[in-house]
């Protein structure tokens, strides 16, 4: 009810491509600068470097993974919801988490930059996950996976072990974030 399969996700397609050309341009652009529009070293009174810094990636496995976290849980959220929420949830939860993780902590890694949607990744993987959870809590049948959906999860917040480019406060935003945002789309239905 309120998937419409005839959609494309043009959002969603944005938001990976966007995160692949991040980690594509990152190695060979890291010569010429690049490092001047991500939060390198810290955020201080550039907070618009958050933005850029939620699409590069440093480590290929971390790109792998969130991008791949992002296109699944983002086409799946986008058909239900169209691209706004998309939009909303991984900009807020990646930029986001990355601002909070810099503002909570300065000197958490002092020479560390964070980059990544690691956030946003679990943002749109918790408001996908919240209206199958509720269901499950009132007793109703539910076709999502919530299993993998669990073990997806886990390997996303994970990631801080894998790459001092992660946060794990930017994995708290983004799951506080999509569990938020969770509840009132699951009362919404696209029409």
């Amino acid at each position: 009810p309120g998937i419409r399969p005839e959609s494309r996700p043009y959002a969603t397609i944005a938001l990976v491509a966007l995160g692949f050309i991040g980690a594509l341009i990152w190695r060979p652009a890291n010569f010429v600068g690049l490092d001047q529009l991500v939060s390198f070293g810290g955020t201080a009174g550039h907070w618009w470097r958050v933005l850029p810094a939620s699409f590069t990636y440093t480590n290929t496995g971390y790109a792998f993974v969130v991008l791949a976290t992002v296109a699944l849980y983002g086409w799946l959220l986008e058909r239900r919801h169209g691209p706004v929420p998309i939009l909303a949830l991984f900009l807020v939860g990646a930029a986001g988490g990355l601002a909070v993780t810099a503002a909570v902590d300065p000197r958490l890694y002092p020479f560390a930059d964070w980059m990544g949607g690691n956030g946003g990744a679990l943002a749109l993987l918790c408001a996908w996950a919240v209206p199958d959870l509720l269901a499950v809590w009132a007793g109703e049948e539910v076709d999502g996976d919530l299993i993998g959906t669990g073990v997806v999860a886990a390997v996303v917040a994970v990631m801080p072990l894998v790459t001092s480019d992660a946060s794990w406060i930017s994995d708290g935003v983004g799951v506080a974030l999509g569990v938020a945002a969770g509840a009132p789309l699951a009362t919404i239905t696209r029409g």
